[in-house]
């Protein structure tokens, strides 16, 4: 489970293209005519879709365009090659400090997918520091996807955040990495949590309890 609700069925070319165009128009996004805006909007998902790693990395310096450049490699990082690594990073980096939060988020999912571990004090700031919510919780996401010691007793810090969202997503980081280590403090946040959010922690406990 990840921040994000968007669909996530596969498509193909064009017709992905299609769908996501319906999609906006639905959402009130594309009306009428399309925009040059519009336009540049609808090639980013065109290169998600041909996996296009050189367009989507010119879309990432788009202020308007680059939320949906970033989360096209949170979504497909596996279109990412070495030599296309460092140049992509380096442009994400750039991303984490952008005025719109979407974009903010999206580069740290990103990140993590990509194993960026070189973005991992860059990381830790977002999650403490960033004035959203939302865009904290995406880089305790993408501290999840980086393990390590470090980011195992990072995310148990995270468990007394006081968002919901960030809270949330420590608990499914620590469940995934496996180190039954966290047990302890899975369980204390457990019983102090309200009910009608335990559910990830409940997961998260059970998934190292089966490594006991």
């Amino acid at each position: 489970m990840t921040p994000d609700d968007e669909q996530r069925t596969a498509r193909s070319g064009s017709h992905r293209t299609v769908i996501e165009v319906q999609r906006l128009r639905a959402d009130r996004r594309i009306v009428g005519r399309p925009s040059d805006s519009d336009l540049r909007l609808m090639a980013v998902f065109r290169a998600r879709a041909d996996g296009d790693v050189l367009a989507l990395a010119q879309a990432l310096q788009d202020p308007e365009h680059a939320d949906a450049a970033a989360r096209s490699f949170r979504k497909r990082p596996e279109i990412v090659s070495e030599l296309e690594r460092e140049t992509l990073v380096r442009g994400l980096r750039r991303l984490l400090r952008a005025r719109d939060p979407h974009s903010r988020a999206s580069a740290a999912g990103a990140l993590g997918e990509l194993k960026a571990g070189e973005t991992r004090t860059e990381l830790i700031e977002i999650a403490q520091d960033d004035e959203v919510d939302f865009v904290r919780s995406w880089a305790v996401f993408a501290l999840g996807k980086l393990g390590g010691e470090l980011s195992r007793s990072v995310l148990e810090a995270f468990l007394d955040d006081p968002s919901y969202k960030v809270r949330r997503e420590a608990a499914v980081a620590l469940g995934t990495q496996g180190d039954a280590c966290s047990l302890t403090r899975l369980e204390e946040t457990l019983r102090r949590e309200r009910w009608f959010r335990r559910k990830p922690l409940r997961v998260a406990i059970r998934q190292l309890r089966r490594l006991t």
